[in-house]
């Protein structure tokens, strides 16, 4: 029998894989972030001001604003 800690460890894996290829085939991250505004992590550290220490997230989805979109479309209007 797995160990918890393996079980956990391949759940990890394969939601990370999951979120990895809805944005790779163009699909909503999570089912609802555009794939052009995802940043996809494994076991990713933020400094965390409480424990004054990184603090380590298995999965993490960062999200970023859709500013690539709405500088082109300024560069747009612009131009004209």
């Amino acid at each position: 029998m797995a160990s918890s800690t393996s079980k956990g460890d391949k759940l990890e894996d394969e939601f990370h894989q999951y979120l990895l290829d809805q944005q790779i085939h163009g699909e909503l991250v999570f089912g609802a972030y555009p794939p052009e505004n995802c940043r996809i992590y494994k076991k990713k550290e933020y400094y965390c001001r409480e424990r004054e220490a990184n603090v380590e997230f298995d999965v993490v989805l960062e999200l970023r604003p859709f500013q690539a979109r709405e500088k082109k479309m300024r560069v747009a209007q612009l131009a004209k």
